[in-house]
C-alpha cells in the first residue's frame, strides 16, 4: 500500500477488517478517515482485488474530487446504481479497471470525459446513457475493454 501512495502521491490507506458492511458490500473506502474497511472473510485475492479498488477511489477523491462528489451525493444515487456495472458510471469502471490489473492500466481519460457539471446536464435532460459510446471509444484507443458490459 506504501508503494502505491508513493506512486500515485495519494494518502497512504490504513486496512481495517470488520465483520460486516453495508448492504452486500465487501470493502468500502472512508477517505476522511483514510481508511478501506473490507470484511475479514474475504480471501487473499479478494483482498488485494479490494485493496486496488478502493485505493483507485481514493486517487479519484483526491485529484478528481468534484466528480466523485458528483457521483455519490444522495441526490444522485439511484444514478450511481442505475450505471454501476456499466462503463457509463466512470468512478466505478476506472476503479474496476485499475484493480484488475492491479495497477497497472491507469484510465484517467475515462475520469477526464466528462465534469461533474457536464455529468449534471445529461443527468437533467436525461442524456447520461448516451454517453456510452464515446466511453467506449475512448477505452477501445487506450487498449482497454470494459470490465462489464459490452
Amino acid at each position: 500500500m506504501l508503494a502505491l501512495s508513493l506512486k500515485w502521491h495519494v494518502p497512504y490507506l490504513t486496512i481495517v477488517q470488520v465483520p460486516q458492511l453495508r448492504e452486500d458490500r465487501l470493502a468500502e473506502l472512508h477517505p476522511e478517515l483514510c481508511q478501506v474497511w473490507m470484511l475479514e472473510t474475504l480471501s487473499a485475492e479478494q483482498r488485494e482485488e479490494a485493496i486496488y479498488h478502493e485505493f483507485r477511489h481514493m486517487f479519484q477523491y483526491v485529484y478528481y474530487r468534484d466528480l466523485y462528489r458528483w457521483w455519490l451525493a444522495p441526490s444522485n444515487w439511484n444514478t450511481y446504481i442505475q450505471y454501476y456495472g456499466t462503463v457509463i458510471n466512470v468512478l466505478e469502471e476506472d476503479a474496476r479497471q485499475f484493480a484488475a490489473s492491479k495497477g497497472q492500466v491507469d484510465t484517467k481519460a475515462l475520469l477526464d470525459t466528462l465534469s461533474a457539471d457536464d455529468w449534471e446536464f445529461l443527468k437533467i435532460t436525461q442524456q447520461i446513457g448516451l454517453t456510452e459510446p464515446g466511453l467506449l471509444q475512448i477505452l477501445t484507443d487506450l487498449g482497454v475493454r470494459p470490465s462489464i458490459g459490452p
